[in-house]
């Protein structure tokens, strides 16, 4: 009868930690303005060309493309209306004196490698939403794709884009949603 009790206990300890262990873990921002986390942003968010701060730059070209392309079908899905530096809304805001809220993305490191999904990709990203002066929220990410084989020669640029949507999506995993107009902040 005691064993019983001592099985369960057991049990119930051990179902706890596995529970547990598999809890996805959530990044936290490297920095994040408590106001856009309470309020979120006015207007749209004018997503800024990609500086691509690697040292070669020549290896793989049109990566600022990808990451910047990834932005713009990503951070939509977080609540945010986006903008992109490239329409004349965002140059005629700029013309204005007030530039509203922007998003600058940078690629900090892009390589090709080879491990155990095959041949792919590795992006590293930052990125920090500025309002005015202030920076409201800043962080970085990493993303990889792999294909071995055949696919790896035929799909090159979409494993490229994928290595980039992967390192944008992880960026923005730690973005507030944007708070729609409406909502209820009290729950």
């Amino acid at each position: 009868m005691r064993g019983t009790g001592l099985t369960k206990g057991l049990l119930l300890a051990a179902g706890a930690v596995t529970v547990l262990s598999c809890a996805p873990v959530l990044r936290q921002s490297l920095e994040l303005d408590q106001n856009l986390a309470w309020t979120g942003v006015r207007g749209p968010v004018v997503v800024m060309k990609v500086a691509d701060l690697r040292t070669e730059q020549f290896d793989l070209v049109g990566m600022g493309l990808d990451v910047h392309k990834a932005a713009m079908r990503l951070l939509p899905a977080k609540g945010y209306e986006v903008m992109s530096y490239r329409t004349e809304v965002a140059a005629s805001t700029e013309a204005g004196g007030g530039m509203g809220v922007r998003l600058y993305i940078s690629i900090e490191e892009a390589a090709v490698e080879t491990g155990e999904r095959g041949r792919g990709y590795r992006v590293r990203v930052s990125g920090r939403l500025a309002g005015g002066d202030s920076v409201l929220w800043r962080d970085s990410a990493e993303g990889r794709s792999g294909l071995s084989g055949l696919l790896a020669l035929l799909s090159r640029p979409s494993s490229r884009y994928e290595a980039a949507h992967e390192a944008v999506a992880d960026l923005f995993d730690t973005l507030p949603d944007q708070i729609r107009s409406g909502e209820n902040l009290s729950g």
